[in-house]
């Protein structure tokens, strides 16, 4: 177990007394024992905020430009051709570390309703297995690395010192 199977997503970080009394303890590999209080909830609601929660923050609009997990979904689905834009919504894959926060899947669902027009659909899709959302990108990576199709799109390194990443 790690430090973040500690942390968790609650719906109201401003009134999470009731949470706060759950407190967690994690042991490090040298004995150090580590106690997590409502902090736990905190540092996981960044993922969503825009530096409200950040005391030293002196932009409270926005936290080096970031401005939520939700947003930058939004923001990159309104990048792609509006044809495609409502499969998107639809079909939005959730992977890697941080979507195994507990809460992670059913708030960024919300916050995506909140900001998406009316009658849109927005579905979003977790394996049901940890160890499936943690290595799916890793796997998904491997699989399109093997492809004899894909290999005539690789560059080489030569390629790409001689014209860069664009």
């Amino acid at each position: 177990m790690c430090i973040r199977d500690r942390c968790k997503i609650i719906d109201d970080v401003e009134n999470m007394q009731s949470q706060s009394d759950d407190k967690a303890e994690y042991e490090l590999p040298d004995g150090t024992i580590l106690k997590f209080n409502d902090m736990r909830f905190k540092i996981p609601e960044l993922l969503f905020t825009n530096g409200a929660l950040v005391p030293d923050s002196n932009d409270k609009d926005e936290l080096l430009g970031y401005k939520g997990l939700h947003h930058m979904v939004q923001d990159s689905i309104s990048k792609c051709d509006i044809d495609l834009r409502k499969e998107l919504l639809s079909n939005i894959i959730i992977t890697g570390g941080n979507s195994l926060l507990p809460g992670l899947v059913e708030k960024l669902q919300r916050k995506l309703l909140d900001i998406t027009p009316q009658n849109t659909k927005v579905k979003l899709i977790a394996y049901p297995l940890p160890v499936e959302r943690r290595f799916s990108s890793w796997i998904g990576g491997s699989i399109l690395s093997s492809l004899g199709s894909f290999q005539s799109m690789w560059i080489t390194k030569g390629e790409y010192d001689e014209h860069g990443s664009y």
